[in-house]
């Protein structure tokens, strides 16, 4: 019977160690799920970061692009503007622009081929 009580006994020890060695195994697979979830996690971090870092920069260059094209345009404008201005006092330094009553009726000149003077009206 003794032996019979060590036989259980040692049973019931290697069962004991079984269910611990499966309960570590099960513990050890919680784990390597959860450090691959995390990595899965912190690369989507990554990648997000990254992906905003990147629309920021785009932003910015597109900032920067319409920034120049509006000062362009302003610029164009005061050169639009100088040349107007330009022209106004040319104008005003010229005097008005002689219209048909200015012209003369006829023209007088003189054939030099045939020696005659001419008039064209």
């Amino acid at each position: 019977q003794k032996s019979q009580q060590e036989q259980s006994e040692r049973l019931r020890q290697q069962e004991q160690e079984e269910a611990r060695l499966l309960q570590e195994k099960v513990f050890a697979e919680q784990q390597a799920r959860i450090l691959a979830m995390q990595e899965q996690e912190r690369k989507a971090l990554e990648e997000f970061q990254r992906r905003r870092l990147e629309e920021e920069e785009r932003l910015r260059r597109e900032g920067e692009e319409a920034e120049r094209a509006r000062q362009l345009l302003e610029d164009e404008k005061n050169r639009e503007k100088q040349a107007e201005e330009s022209l106004h006092s040319q104008d005003q330094l010229l005097g008005p622009l002689p219209t048909l009553q200015h012209v003369p009726n006829s023209i007088q000149g003189v054939d030099l081929l045939r020696g005659q003077s001419f008039e064209i009206e």
